[in-house]
């Protein structure tokens, strides 16, 4: 399924983040529901971020399922931009590391090197240098 390459490509990175509780007694839906909220907080402020070509959150609608985001950047500095400068995903990652506000994390980043099929009408990973971070610039590619 994953092939690695000996080199790093560069271009596009996507990253997959899940989060997840503990399912019990002792679970405190209010720190899920604050959890959720911020989730969608840094979403819509990342898909302000230049670089940020396609964000969506997946929520499972089972008990005890973990949900997760997946982003595309336009390439490895608009993703640290969007994660790691100040702002509201730097926030919420220096928050959790104070007082986890999810019982278990992931956090993955990996290239797509090819894709089939379309996101919102578009493939948001397949760019060229003149539409690099344009989404749907390619759909009719």
């Amino acid at each position: 399924m994953f092939h690695i390459e000996g080199e790093d490509p560069g271009g596009p990175l996507i990253v997959i983040t899940t989060a997840g509780y503990n399912m019990g007694p002792d679970l405190n839906f209010d720190r899920v529901i604050d959890f959720r909220r911020n989730v969608d907080q840094v979403r819509d402020a990342m898909r302000a971020i230049d670089g940020n070509v396609a964000a969506q959150l997946f929520t499972p609608h089972t008990y005890g399922d973990d949900g997760f985001t997946t982003s595309v950047w336009r390439d490895d500095a608009a993703m640290f931009t969007g994660a790691y400068r100040p702002g509201a995903h730097r926030s919420r990652v220096d928050r959790h590391k104070g007082k986890p506000m999810a019982d278990r994390t992931s956090f993955t980043r990996f290239r797509a090197l090819r894709t089939v099929g379309s996101w919102n009408g578009g493939d948001p990973v397949w760019v060229t240098p003149a539409t690099r971070g344009i989404p749907h610039a390619n759909q009719d590619r």
